[in-house]
């Protein structure tokens, strides 16, 4: 509009009188707001040059609007992000806050359910913990379900005495195993290696067994080769 308005207008000569110029000083003076002043005086001074009053004050309405809706924008697009700032700030608090107050009220747990006090946990005193009510209480309070820790340890334990070592878990590497299971935990790249890795675990160990008990029966060499086959590269 006022490329089309100006663009014939001697004292608009590069300021409105090209598409590009007009697009230059809408940028410059009208978002970044470098020479606001100059660029409206201009515009009020066509009326001295004998121009009609109309033209100058009209362009000058334009130029208006255009500042305070690209003033607006910017302040939407500042906006936007101090909410999204505010709230990793609030995300990373809260987390925080949970992290303490579990700390704060399982450490207490373990520690009395901790019988021989070696600073162990062991399968039997991790379901006493998942029954004990302020253990229910604080794992309530990190949307966690008890069995679900239950569940998710027994592969820890089994995977011990398969080793050979004392099925039991330090106090803190419990703690590092009901973190991960907050209900308001994001999904990380490493949540998802680690049940990567747990699934191979787990496959594995399936298939060892398979493989023994087709070993110990006799059946493997009476399967059609190519499955028989198969069954030894488990």
């Amino acid at each position: 509009i006022l490329h089309m308005f100006l663009k014939d207008i001697p004292q608009m000569e590069r300021v409105f009188d090209t598409i590009g110029n007009a697009m230059w000083t809408l940028a410059m003076d009208g978002t970044f707001l470098d020479n606001i002043g100059g660029t409206l005086g201009k515009l009020r001074n066509l009326e001295d040059e004998g121009y009609e009053w109309t033209t100058g004050w009209t362009m000058i309405i334009v130029f208006t609007i255009y500042v305070l809706l690209t003033a607006i924008t910017v302040m939407n697009m500042l906006i936007g992000v101090l909410c999204e700032v505010v709230s990793a700030v609030k995300r990373r608090d809260e987390e925080k806050i949970a992290v303490d107050f579990m700390k704060q009220h399982l450490r207490g747990v373990l520690a009395e359910l901790d019988r021989n006090d070696n600073g162990l946990i062991s399968k039997s005193e991790l379901e006493e913990l998942c029954s004990a009510p302020l253990a229910v209480q604080v794992l309530e309070g990190l949307e966690i379900v008890p069995q679900d820790l239950i569940d998710l340890t027994d592969c820890e334990f089994e995977d011990r005495f398969l080793a050979g070592i004392e099925p039991e878990l330090t106090r803190e590497e419990l703690l590092e195993q009901i973190l991960g299971l907050r209900g308001n935990k994001d999904i990380t790249m490493q949540d998802i290696v680690h049940l990567h890795a747990d699934l191979r675990r787990i496959i594995s160990r399936l298939a060892g067994n398979i493989r023994m008990m087709m070993k110990a029966s006799g059946l493997i060499g009476q399967l059609d080769d190519p499955l028989a086959e198969g069954l030894r590269c488990l």
